[in-house]
């Protein structure tokens, strides 16, 4: 199964991409990886 390209749409330029660009390419917060951490040791500890 082939996976097409995504294509630009009214909807994907401007403001609109600039916008969903820049969330995607933010980089967590020390705190956020820090809980993230957390939750998969729990996972990993219920999980056993």
């Amino acid at each position: 199964m082939a996976v097409k390209p995504i294509q630009q749409t009214p909807e994907l330029t401007g403001t609109y991409a600039q916008e969903f660009l820049k969330e995607v390419l933010k980089k967590p917060s020390a705190a956020s990886i820090e809980r993230s951490k957390k939750a998969q040791d729990l996972l990993r500890r219920m999980k056993r």
